[in-house]
């Protein structure tokens, strides 16, 4: 499909989803001659900042979280509703629930369906119920998708078995790499100072949401059961359980040692002046936070699942753990930090490897994509 003079359709189930994720896509997407509107539900500041700041068209959807909710149909009709009045050439969504909400009424309204999977909730270990309900889901929806796009090896192998039109596979969502590089002018013992750690802490990072997946309470018990004062753990982001993880870390005295940052708009100095970046989720795609750390030719402690395993390799790039087992975690961070030239092994790796996965490279896998749609 030739975007120019397309209308594009973006349906996400969050309005975070376009801010973290897909900004750029949009504007080469504009770039190419479209006009790309945005439809998803409105769950912070972000959908004003979409509109506001970088001029998008953005339309309230009330998508719920489930997929099997009701409000899921009441949500079809809207979306169905604008699709028409709108008359839009091409859908191009994102998340789970967001995906099937676009596919369905994509297809009630004869308008091709672009898919793309950040990480099919049934994967190897997930739980029964995982399986039974979104792989279900997904082979039905997959026949009503003109493109379905995946970020790993074992997601890519799974919707092969799927009769979508086409399926491909692209290099996760892209990392700017002008952006995540060494900074030589940001002062690290400053920067260091003003996070609350000293000069010489050995800083692990965890740029991630506090839900169940990420698995952030692990880091924390790994972190606690290591006596060494001097490794410390900083956590850029928030959710749901942010409380939940303060209460504990501050019913156990490690004030000092886990720090709460928040959301950051500095997440590459963050990752500059951190010694490794750490990600113990039980299920990702092909986690963008670790393609951002590579950059900087940091070290990475990772689940050993899918899209980490992509990244970090037979531990080419960092060390793999089980999520399950606090001890491997906790072991993880204790081998960085006694093997300096380890670590830099590592990075040196990782920012030679993430070059495959830089947003110019993903960009041009897109626009193959769209002119085979």
């Amino acid at each position: 499909m030739d975007l120019s003079g397309k209308k594009v359709l973006v349906v996400t189930s969050t309005d975070n989803m376009i801010s973290q994720f897909l900004i750029p896509h949009i504007q080469d997407m504009q770039k190419m001659g479209a006009t790309v509107e945005c439809a998803c539900n409105e769950t912070d500041f972000f959908f004003e900042t979409l509109k506001n700041e970088y001029g998008f068209t953005m339309h309230k959807l009330d998508i719920p979280r489930k997929p099997l909710s009701f409000k899921l149909f009441r949500a079809k009709d809207e979306l169905v509703k604008l699709i028409k009045k709108n008359k839009y050439d091409l859908i191009h969504c994102q998340q789970p629930v967001g995906g099937v909400l676009a596919r369905m009424a994509g297809h009630q309204c004869k308008v091709p369906v672009l898919y793309i999977a950040h990480g099919f909730h049934f994967f190897k270990g997930a739980p029964l119920q995982n399986k039974l309900i979104y792989k279900t889901i997904e082979t039905e929806m997959a026949k009503k998708t003109d493109a379905l796009v995946t970020m790993n090896e074992e997601d890519f192998s799974s919707a092969k078995k799927m009769k979508a039109k086409k399926i491909y596979k692209i290099n996760g969502i892209g990392v700017d790499l002008d952006k995540y590089k060494l900074n030589e002018e940001l002062d690290e013992v400053a920067f260091r100072k003003s996070l609350g750690v000293e000069k010489d802490d050995f800083l692990i990072l965890s740029v991630a949401e506090f839900t169940i997946n990420k698995n952030i309470i692990s880091i924390i018990k790994a972190i606690e059961d290591n006596p060494n004062k001097k490794i410390k753990l900083i956590l850029c982001g928030r959710g749901e359980l942010q409380e939940r993880l303060k209460e504990y870390v501050n019913s156990h005295n490690l004030q000092d040692r886990v720090l709460f940052l928040g959301y950051r708009n500095d997440i590459s100095n963050c990752i500059q002046v951190s010694n490794a970046v750490i990600l113990v989720s039980f299920r990702e795609g092909l986690p963008k936070s670790f393609l951002e750390a590579m950059s900087v030719g940091k070290p990475l402690i990772g689940s050993d699942i899918r899209g980490i395993k992509d990244l970090i390799g037979n531990n080419e790039g960092g060390v793999l753990i089980d999520p399950y087992d606090v001890a491997t975690i906790k072991n993880a961070i204790q081998k960085l930090y006694e093997d300096k030239t380890l670590c830099k092994k590592f990075g040196e790796r990782n920012k030679e490897f993430v070059k495959n996965y830089s947003i110019d490279v993903v960009l041009e896998q897109m626009r193959e994509i769209y002119k085979n749609i």
